[in-house]
């Protein structure tokens, strides 16, 4: 039986059979009714990391079991104990866990420990105020007896079910050892990357956050920076469907949180490591990285700092078909492929102060650059049908072309928080968060068209060769304060948040358009000039109430309010000016309800209700040509969407989750409406409040189930039923016709490793999505096959992995859009997920995790 579950029984066990009393805490002066709080943390001798589900009994002289907790995922235990008079200072504190030696301390021991406890197995320190008790960290070394008749792992599950989240702990996945942040959010269940950048969970917009903070970037530049970003580390990834009303409102199919590791023990700790890889589909390039982070730990600090340089490249190629002519048939027939190289740098760095027992100052600084270069490795081409279908079909033109751009890109952060404890027995606590954010980006690009060929038809509608250079300028800042305070209630079965924010965001936007002068080869006057400006505030404030009712019943409910200002002016070519206002208040409520008839089953409700908010590059509404027949456009008066999220989940025996969900959104704003030209076949992809989705789904997830000693097993299951309906009057402006569609569909994702002997571990894992419906477009069946090879080296200090991506070469996204019955454009895309990888990596030092706090507070970001 694996430890957690024989830990968990034993201390439900002993809390059944024993009364939770006040044999505890030792006071020279007794104070019935006061509570008072030990706690401290559990570390592995071996490893100095933490160790979860150690049970930690409270046991009075005659060995009776009083109290008691099971550690967390940072080692972490909290006992809370009513003093009712009675000196205990020969009551004992006792440490166990399956696998390990067994440790126990008096209190009188305690008390006389000096104040840093010896390292290994020594007496921890100990120190008490104002009704504290806190232990410094107890090592646990492993028992040779009970090892050398059996095994015992001590990792994590891959999938752990929590109350109102699903989390992936990336330490078990083998993707983190060689791949990208990036990558590790793809292996997520249920998590899809569009196009244009967009992380998706369960099919809905989400935003994502980085250790309890917004990310600062959407789109295609959070998924740039992600690729900077090396998976190891990654702790773990959670994946918040239905978030709480503490959380902003911000993100219409929740949030993802992507923890990173910091540092637990005292000293120095860190991590090495190199990424040699190669993409060899639909051409070779090269993905490389290196990454180093130190932590440094003391009683009165924690310092970190992270550094990842990388260069990579990556290759697209699209086939696409457009059908359009008012009074001749028309279709083209376009082949183009693109080659970038991409350079970038990030760095974090922060550090905590701990003042003292109850106030903790911080900062967290971080920088990052990038350098991106894009060119077509050769011509592309696009050819033109006269009389398309028809018997007189003849070629109407042909063109080649060519594509070349760089963006540089950079952004800082700065984030001061603070935390106040008040009274630890009641977890009384305020935190405040101070932060602001630049980024800008410059980005220079040229397209030159050139026609090989060009029919007596299109040489009489005036077909000629045309080119262009752009350049775009933006700027983004954002500055944002936040307030929250927590605080038990109901003796300690409840638990009551509130907080407020205030948000400012201002984005500038140049754009500068030169048509290029063929005879003269050079670039010629002005032709489109695009200067935007946007600025937004958000007011916030919220309130979140939970209570435990009993052993079996827990609920929370809060309510959000938000109200929000937005301005935005557009100057055009022609010097005119176009100005939008925008102000409106929404509550968003939140609820969850939880039952656990036995220890085998939890079954919880929830349901929230969010907001969708255009990203500022979805509001600016110049036209960026992908091609010369394509580009996409934003839209200035884009409004926000809202959606209603519901959720019903059971979790039976610790492995098995089975939930249900529906999501209904409104105002749709997360696709672009097709707007084909029909005179010139020329298609854009505007940005638009396009009507409403519904999805339904169901969802089976099987977390390690052992198929043997040396194999288990991963599954998540998603069968979603969507339909989109779009607004009549714009689908009759864009598409010609109302429209609506509807699709089922399934996502499956698994996992399965064989531990080998002499510490390898070989594992394959993939996922498969099949055809669905994203607004006016079908998207076809897409999936992805890995393999993976772990060798552990020097105790757990080294790990050395090979991982080859998407094996059979199926990770590619391929889009269809039909009028009536009759496809009218479709899109077959081959991109360079495919390749294979080979990561070093070396920790140092005493490695751990500590406590997450709750700093950083910039929602905007999220929306860049």
């Amino acid at each position: 039986m694996k430890k957690n579950i024989v830990a968990l029984t034993a201390l439900l066990a002993a809390l059944m059979l024993a009364p939770f009393s006040a044999h505890a805490l030792p006071a020279k002066k007794p104070q019935p009714g006061k509570v008072y709080v030990i706690k401290g943390t559990v570390l592995e001798l071996a490893t100095g990391s933490p160790l979860e589900f150690v049970t930690v009994a409270l046991a009075d002289t005659a060995g009776r079991v009083t109290s008691g907790a099971t550690t967390d995922s940072t080692g972490s235990y909290i006992i809370r104990i009513q003093d009712r008079g009675v000196s205990a200072m020969e009551n004992r504190l006792v440490f166990s866990l399956v696998g390990y030696k067994e440790r126990s301390f008096s209190f009188m021991e305690l008390e006389s420990s000096a104040g840093d406890g010896p390292a290994g197995e020594g007496m921890p320190s100990c120190k008490v105020e104002d009704g504290v008790m806190e232990i410094g960290p107890v090592v646990l070394g492993e028992d040779a007896q009970v090892l050398a008749g059996a095994k015992v792992s001590g990792k994590r599950p891959l999938i752990e079910h929590q109350f109102d989240r699903l989390v992936l702990n990336v330490s078990e996945l083998a993707v983190a050892q060689t791949g990208d942040a990036l990558d590790v959010l793809k292996s997520s269940p249920g998590v899809t990357v569009d196009n244009e950048g967009n992380i998706k969970l369960n099919g809905s917009t989400v935003a994502v956050w980085i250790d309890g903070r917004p990310s600062n970037m959407s789109g295609s530049d959070l998924e740039a920076y992600l690729k900077g970003s090396d998976g190891s580390s990654i702790e773990k990834v959670e994946l918040i469907s239905n978030p709480s009303s503490k959380y902003d409102a911000e993100g219409s199919g929740g949030i993802i949180n992507i923890k990173t590791r910091k540092a637990f023990m005292k000293g120095l700790s860190g991590s090495l490591g190199t990424r040699l890889g190669m993409r060899y589909a639909p051409g070779l390039m090269d993905n490389t990285s290196l990454t180093a982070g130190m932590m440094y730990r003391t009683d009165k600090t924690n310092t970190f700092f992270h550094y990842t340089p990388v260069h990579s490249g990556f290759e697209f190629g699209a086939d696409q078909m457009k059908l359009y002519g008012e009074d001749v048939p028309m279709r083209e027939e376009s082949v183009t492929s693109s080659a970038n190289r991409y350079f970038s740098h990030n760095v974090r760095l922060g550090n905590d102060w701990y003042i003292s027992g109850k106030d903790i100052l911080g900062v967290i600084f971080r920088f990052s650059a990038s350098d991106t270069r894009g060119f077509s490795p050769e011509p592309y081409s696009i050819s033109s049908f006269y009389g398309a279908g028809t018997a007189g079909e003849k070629l109407y033109s042909t063109m080649t072309g060519e594509d070349t751009n760089r963006q540089n890109s950079s952004s800082w952060s700065l984030n001061l928080n603070y935390t106040r404890t008040f009274d630890e027995s009641k977890n009384q606590e305020l935190t405040l968060n101070a932060d602001w954010y630049r980024s800008g980006n410059v980005n220079d690009r040229s397209q030159r068209n050139m026609y090989s060929f060009i029919s007596d038809e299109a040489s009489a509608a005036g077909v000629q060769d045309y080119g262009f250079d752009d350049r775009t300028r933006n700027i983004l800042d954002l500055y944002s304060f936040k307030a929250d305070y927590s605080q038990s209630l109901f003796s300690q079965t409840g638990r009551l948040e509130a907080g407020a924010k205030a948000a400012y965001s201002s984005t500038r936007n140049w754009y500068s358009r030169y048509e290029y002068d063929f005879g003269a080869q050079a670039r010629g006057p002005q032709s489109e000039r695009n200067d935007f400006t946007y600025g937004e505030q958000v007011y916030a404030g919220y309130v979140n109430l939970a209570k435990k009712f009993s052993d079996k019943w827990n609920a929370q409910a809060g309510v959000r309010g938000e109200y929000t200002v937005q301005d935005g002016d557009w100057l055009m070519t022609s010097d005119q000016t176009r100005r939008s206002h925008k102000d409106y208040f929404d509550f968003f409520p939140s609820a969850f309800v939880s039952y656990t008839p036995s220890q085998k089953a939890v079954l919880t409700a929830s349901y929230s209700y969010r907001i969708s908010r255009p990203k500022y590059w979805q509001l600016n509404p110049f036209k960026d040509y992908a091609s010369a027949t394509s580009y996409t456009q934003g839209n200035i008066e884009l409004e926000p969407s809202y959606s209603h999220n519901a959720s019903l989940t059971a979790l039976l025996f610790g492995r098995l989750s089975l939930t249900g969900g529906y999501n209904r959104t409104a105002n749709f704003n997360d696709i672009q409406t097709p707007l084909l030209d029909q005179s010139t076949g020329v298609m854009g992809l505007i940005y638009s409040n396009a009507g409403v989705q519904q999805i339904a789904y169901a969802t089976a997830s099987l977390s390690e189930l052992p198929l043997t000693k040396w194999w288990n097993l991963t599954v998540n299951a998603t069968y979603s039923y969507s339909r989109f309906d779009a607004y009549r009057e714009l689908a009759e402006k864009y598409y010609g016709q109302p429209y609506s569609s509807s699709s089922h569909s399934m996502y499956a994702y698994v996992s399965t490793t064989f531990f080998l002997p002499r510490d390898f571990k070989f594992g394959i894992d993939g996922w498969i999505s099949t055809p669905q419906v994203a607004g006016y477009f079908n998207v076809r069946t897409i999936g992805m096959l890995n393999l993976s090879l772990i060798k552990t080296l020097w105790d757990g200090k080294g790990t050395l992995a090979l991982y080859v991506y998407d094996l059979l070469n199926t990770c590619d996204s391929d889009l269809d859009m039909y009028t009536g019955d009759v496809k009218t454009y479709s899109i077959l895309q081959c991109q360079s997920n495919g390749g294979v990888t080979l990561a070093f990596t070396w920790r140092f030092g005493n490695g751990g995790q500590q406590r997450q706090r709750n700093v950083g507070t910039l929602d905007e970001e999220s929306r860049m």
